[in-house]
Formats: structure tokens, C-alpha cells, sequence
């Protein structure tokens, strides 16, 4: 059997036989036979070829040369694509499967030879960082490029980080800059960029898995507090776990592996919902940036947006990066940063901002770590338009509270405001309590310090 004919089938003259080598050879450097899928995967184009799935018994190059599948048998042939930025390889076995590596390292910035922390690019780098961020989320940000692309750089396997920098500012400050410069180092083939509007479908496929950072940008989750729950419980996998449910339109879900670590942008203080044992989510509140003028922040822009432009820059850049101290960065742990506790504070629904305003003014039997449902419902009937016993019990629950029981059955609650009143409890509502029962004594005490003092 020929391994090679021209597309009209009739046999090569002698003078077409280099030709037709240098075919078989591009072929089979072009193409690879995918098992799983009985189809060919073209390198140079990242996709699928068409005509080869129709027919699965050649594959057609540009010139319309066509070459027989059994080409493919020589060692192109693969059970599935997989992207896997730890690994260089075009080709990897995992599990005792080839597969074949759509990871683009060709497109990956190499650092500098020789580090020069003199150079520009490097001085416009850090000024932006000082401009955008307090010192600890500055700490924090600059680790975070640096341990993407050092694992990149390093093919560094077990690389995930399981939190995810959130950056909040107003407009126009630069923060985009930032991604800017991580695509360019990375290679754009790299790196994903999801649109808010994205954050609720359940199209994930590619999110998470073809890529080394994906970036979730001008987050905004809306609507009401269960609505915007669900939606950060379905990004919650995405950020932290190794593995996700990736489903594309008109495919099934299937399970894959996280190859990206995840970063955010927003402008907006309620972007995201969260509480005080949130574990994912490093919040930022950036900076307006302070400029000497407007001709030192148009300068300043107008050199940091040119760092992606530059090869010099960006392999400066690398070297920089590449000579950071990454010692205390904590892949597993978010560290502390300016925005977490104003997130979870503007995180509760609307009812339960509500209740905490009247808590916050403070009455019998309100204060910021002791609450009784009779008390509360007493005051949201001056303020409020609904006082449900249900509907505030789940507001302090939002708001941090826990449900305790009291040393007896029942106690009832003679309210300075009432007469002749009905009010008793069963439980009360406590924060930092490490008991589930709470004591007369201690009951007492707490209750006595909500009393109004006249």
C-alpha cells in the first residue's frame, strides 16, 4: 500500500517524489489521531479537522494532498487532548494514556539571562503595584504573578492554588494592566478571560481546564441572597477543588482537571457574597492611584501598557519574577487582605443589613454579641416592614450569630418599653459563644448590659 498519494490518486512521477516526502512529513507533524474522538486534531490551527471526521480514512493538507490514517499509526495517535502547563511536552502519559499537550510553552515568555533591576520596565512594574495597593495586598498581588509564572517557567506539577485574589476599584485605576501583563508573559494561548455575564451559565468548558489563569472579570453577582449564593457555591469548585464538572453546549458534563489558578476583577463593593469563614477568597480594595499630575499618570499608563509590546521588557520582567522569594506564599491558605472584612459585611441580603442597623443603634436586649428574637422584633416594628420571628433569625444567622439554649425551658423578658407584656425566649442569639448552653449568671450579665442607661 502507498503511504502517499496526490489527491487526483494516480501514481507520483519521480519529480514530485521529494515532494510528496516532505508531505507525509508535514502530515504527520500537523496532524495526530485522537482515539477517544476517532478524529484528527490539527497543531497548527488548535482544532479539529473537519474533513478527516467526515471521513476518517485521510487527512487533506492546504495544498490538497492527501495522506492515509495508517500514517498517523507511526506514533501520532493519542487517546485524548489534555492541557498540562507542567509539562513542556507536546506529547505525556498520565495514567498509562498518551495524550497530547495543547499547552502552548512556544508562546511563554522566557525570562532574562541576566537580571537588571535598573531596567524601566521593572521601575514602571513596582510603581504601579505602590500606586494600586496597600503594602500587604501589594505583598500579596506581586507573589501571586510571580508563583504563576516561576510554575510555569519550572513546569512545577502540583501548582493549584486554592484561593483566588479579588481586586475591587473604582474604574480606570489600571488594574487590567496587571492581566495584561500576565497574558503577555504567559503567551495568550494561556490564559481565559470570563465575562460576568458568563458566571451564571453552566457552559464551563474550557474555563478551567485549558488554561494557567483564568480571569473572572467586572464580577458582579446579583440578585437576591439565595440567587447570589448559588452562583458563588458553583465558583467555589472552580477555585479550589482539583477537580471540576466542565460541560459544553450541546455536550455532556464530564469531569476535569483544574489547570488554572484564578484571579478577579471588580468594581463593585457587593460583587460577591461571602462569610467570615470564607476560605477562597482573597479580597483587595485597590487604591485610587495618587499622581504627581495628569501628565505623570498619562506617562506612567501609557509605559505600563507598552511593557506587553516589548520582548526586552517583558523578559526583564520574567528575570524579575523569576527572582522572587516565594517562601512564604501560601498556595493552600489565603492570607489576609484589606477587603475581606468589608466583603463580608456588605455580603447579607438586604433584610439582614436591616437588622444589623438596629443592632448597631443598640437597645434592650440588642448588642453587637447578644440578641433576643422578642427585643428585635419590637424594634423592626418602628423601622421595618416585616418583624417575622422567622425572617430575623435568619438575618442574625447571616449576620454571625448562633443559636443557643438557655439553662432552663423558658424565660420570660419583662421589656422596659412594654406593659403587661407576653415576651419570653427559648433560646438566645450569641457570637463568639463557645458553649451551646448559656448560663443564668451569664445571661444575666449580657442582658444587663443592654439595659438603657438614664
Amino acid at each position: 500500500m502507498n503511504s502517499y498519494l496526490p489527491a487526483d490518486g494516480k501514481a507520483a512521477t519521480p519529480a514530485s517524489n521529494s515532494s510528496s516526502a516532505a508531505a507525509e512529513t508535514q502530515l504527520l507533524e500537523q496532524f495526530y489521531y485522537i482515539a477517544s474522538d476517532g478524529t484528527f486534531y490539527d497543531t497548527t490551527k488548535n482544532t479539529f479537522d473537519r474533513d478527516a471526521r467526515r471521513s476518517r480514512q485521510y487527512i487533506v493538507d492546504k495544498f490538497g494532498t492527501k495522506a492515509p490514517s495508517e500514517l498517523l499509526d507511526r506514533g501520532n495517535e493519542v487517546s485524548n487532548l489534555r492541557y498540562n502547563p507542567s509539562c513542556a511536552d507536546q506529547i505525556f502519559t498520565a495514567n498509562g494514556h498518551r495524550y497530547l499537550n495543547t499547552f502552548k510553552f512556544s508562546t511563554v515568555t522566557q525570562p532574562a539571562a541576566q537580571l537588571n533591576l535598573e531596567h524601566p520596565a521593572i521601575q514602571v512594574y513596582n510603581r504601579h503595584l505602590d500606586l494600586l495597593f496597600k503594602p500587604q495586598d501589594r505583598t500579596v498581588i506581586h507573589q501571586w504573578i510571580a508563583f504563576n509564572y516561576q510554575r510555569i517557567i519550572k513546569h512545577q506539577p502540583n501548582t493549584l492554588i486554592r484561593w483566588a485574589p479579588l481586586i475591587n476599584s473604582v474604574p480606570g485605576t489600571g488594574k487590567g494592566k496587571l492581566f495584561d501583563l500576565i497574558t503577555a508573559l504567559l503567551g495568550k494561548p494561556n490564559t481565559v478571560t470570563i465575562q460576568n455575564t458568563q458566571l451564571k451559565d453552566k457552559w464551563t468548558k474550557g474555563w478551567i481546564d485549558d488554561s494557567a489563569v483564568t480571569l473572572f472579570n467586572e464580577v458582579h453577582v446579583t440578585g437576591n441572597k439565595a440567587t447570589r449564593d448559588s452562583v458563588m457555591n458553583a465558583l467555589k469548585v472552580l477555585i479550589s477543588d482539583d477537580e471540576a464538572s466542565s460541560e459544553g453546549k450541546g455536550q455532556d458534563a464530564v469531569a476535569v482537571k483544574r489547570t488554572a489558578n484564578v484571579i478577579a476583577f471588580t468594581n463593585h463593593y457587593d460583587s460577591i457574597t461571602i462569610d467570615a469563614n470564607d476560605r477562597r477568597w482573597a479580597v483587595i480594595d485597590a487604591q485610587t492611584p495618587c499622581y504627581l499630575s495628569q501628565q505623570d499618570r498619562d506617562q506612567h499608563l501609557d509605559a505600563i501598557t507598552a511593557i506587553p509590546e516589548d520582548p526586552e521588557s517583558l523578559q526583564q520582567i520574567g528575570a524579575y519574577l523569576m527572582g522572587t522569594d516565594l517562601s512564604q506564599f501560601n498556595k493552600n491558605h489565603k492570607p489576609e487582605t484589606s477587603g475581606t472584612d468589608r466583603q463580608v459585611y456588605d455580603s447579607v441580603s438586604e433584610y439582614a443589613q436591616q437588622v444589623r442597623e438596629i443592632i448597631e443603634q443598640g437597645a434592650y436586649g440588642i448588642s453587637g454579641t447578644f440578641a433576643l428574637i422578642p427585643c428585635l422584633q419590637h424594634e423592626a416594628r418602628k423601622q421595618l416592614r416585616t418583624s417575622s420571628a422567622n425572617n430575623i433569625s435568619k438575618a442574625l444567622i447571616e449576620l454571625g450569630y448562633t443559636r443557643h439554649q438557655l439553662w432552663t425551658g423558658q424565660v420570660r423578658v419583662y421589656h422596659p418599653e412594654v406593659k403587661d407584656t407576653n415576651m419570653s425566649v427559648r433560646t438566645v442569639y450569641l457570637k463568639d459563644y463557645p458553649h451551646n448552653i448559656i448560663s443564668k449568671p451569664e445571661y444575666v450579665q449580657k442582658l444587663g448590659e443592654t439595659t438603657p442607661k438614664f
